[in-house]
């Protein structure tokens, strides 16, 4: 029939693609719980993918300890050579698993910062065809995590492929390696990334990608830069609107604008990334503190 539609093979399999995704993103993600004993200051994880699936992981965390008591990390996926170091020394940890979810559990009974290791290995890439893996944890923090970092080390006989979402913030070689890498400020909950990962076996592809990133990007960031707002086009919500009004005087930081208003520091750091990322603001971190300018 004229101007009827037919499902081609292409079709069908970026369909599958898409629903897969979607699945991965519901049932394939690593979470930090933190209860009101600690918080998590910074987090940063290294991937090294392996075979069949598998991959090395290397976590490392600063936990600001309140009270002595769990602290205690949680993965929809199985885990196994696990090894925990707090502060540079081996200790001894809880592992069991409930249902899908996997969580590891230690003690540490001295207050303060501490830099927290771990090393583990997991199926975290899936395999959705003879050659390809996706990549696509969804990572969840209950309280608000100041510095949030992710890394793939994709080794020399594998490639990158599409889909890579969102915009990795690094993107290079390292030897035979190519290094993947986002990051993320004030990340309290629902950051997840896609990366496609192809076995390249000897026909020298990974090259041809790492040049056609190389390319791509400086035009990828071109069209976000000209499309950010112009003076005087950025609108703004109700309790936007009462930040850029303390924001529009001069230099402020974020703890006085926590101070000047009823909003929690939650809510006061969504809205502040959201109103950077629409370029209205830039924040700059001075010793131990975030200043908020307006971009002119």
């Amino acid at each position: 029939m004229n101007g009827s539609k037919r499902l081609t093979v292409g079709s069908i399999k970026k369909c599958f693609y898409a629903a897969f995704i979607l699945m991965v993103l519901f049932l394939s993600f690593p979470f930090v719980s933190a209860e009101e004993s600690y918080a998590i200051n910074s987090y940063d994880s290294t991937i090294y993918p392996l075979s069949d699936g598998y991959a090395e992981e290397v976590i490392i965390a600063k936990v600001n300890v309140f009270a002595s008591g769990d602290i205690s990390f949680s993965f929809a996926y199985h885990l196994s050579d696990v090894a925990v170091t707090v502060d540079d020394v081996l200790i001894s940890h809880d592992y069991e698993e409930i249902g899908k979810v996997s969580r590891l559990s230690f003690v540490i009974e001295e207050e303060g910062e501490h830099v927290v290791m771990l090393k583990l290995i997991a199926p975290v890439l899936t395999r959705v065809d003879s050659e390809k893996y996706v990549f696509s944890p969804t990572f969840n923090f209950i309280s608000e995590v100041e510095k949030f970092g992710i890394r793939v080390i994709v080794p020399e006989d594998m490639c990158i492929v599409a889909p890579m979402v969102p915009t990795p913030t690094d993107i290079y070689s390292s030897g035979d390696s190519f290094i993947v890498g986002w990051e993320r400020l004030f990340v309290e909950r629902g950051f997840y990334i896609i990366l496609g990962i192809k076995e390249c076996r000897d026909e020298g592809t990974p090259v041809y990608y790492f040049i056609a990133f190389a390319l791509l990007l400086p035009i990828g960031l071109y069209i976000g830069y000209s499309r950010r707002p112009k003076e005087g086009s950025i609108s703004f919500t109700t309790d936007e609107a009462k930040i850029w009004k303390l924001i529009k005087n001069g230099p402020i930081t974020q703890k006085e604008i926590v101070d000047s208003t009823e909003f929690s520091k939650a809510k006061i750091s969504r809205m502040l990334q959201e109103m950077e990322e629409r370029g209205a603001i830039v924040r700059e971190k001075y010793k131990n503190k975030n200043i908020i300018k307006r971009l002119k």
